[in-house]
């Protein structure tokens, strides 16, 4: 029987391979070589570094920790990109999908979670890290899956992993 803690990393690892996929999908006008800019590579930076037609840009948030004053950073970065008129998607993976749970008397995650919500936040969790965890998922934080990530990172114009 494998460790669980084995599995997340297989996941951790799958989403590094992901994200190096996407970033190497968007940069695909280089020529190969490093230190040579081509029109091409300009191009590519600037679509991916410009607003989408609305006007805002769509962000993607991937938490894996459940420190609280992180926890409460993020969902205050994501909050305010809401209030930006941005659109931000919140993927919980390893032992972030315990958001829910965390309590501090300096932080209050669970508050900002649903303020997070309220401004029209998406939160998805990992179906497996859920698993792991002993937890089935909330209306909160909804079951997803791997596919859900990878979604999240190709429509997203910037993807931040805490």
């Amino acid at each position: 029987m494998r460790h669980p803690g084995a599995f997340a990393v297989t996941c951790a690892g799958m989403f590094l391979l992901t994200l190096a996929y996407h970033f190497e999908a968007r940069t695909a006008g280089a020529q190969g070589c490093a230190d040579t800019t081509t029109a091409a590579t300009t191009a590519a930076s600037t679509a991916a570094a410009a607003p989408t037609a609305a006007g805002h840009f769509k962000l993607g948030l991937v938490l894996t920790q459940t420190d609280p004053e992180t926890v409460f950073n993020v969902l205050r970065v994501g909050e305010y990109a809401l209030k930006q008129g941005d659109e931000v998607s919140l993927f919980l993976l390893g032992k972030a999908v315990e958001l829910e749970k965390i309590k501090d008397s300096t932080f209050d995650v669970q508050g900002k979670t649903r303020a997070f919500a309220a401004a029209g936040g998406k939160i998805l969790a990992c179906g497996t890290c859920l698993k792991i965890h002993g937890s089935g998922g909330s209306a909160l934080c909804p079951v997803s899956n791997l596919a859900d990530l990878y979604r999240i990172i190709r429509a997203s114009d910037r993807v931040l992993t805490f």
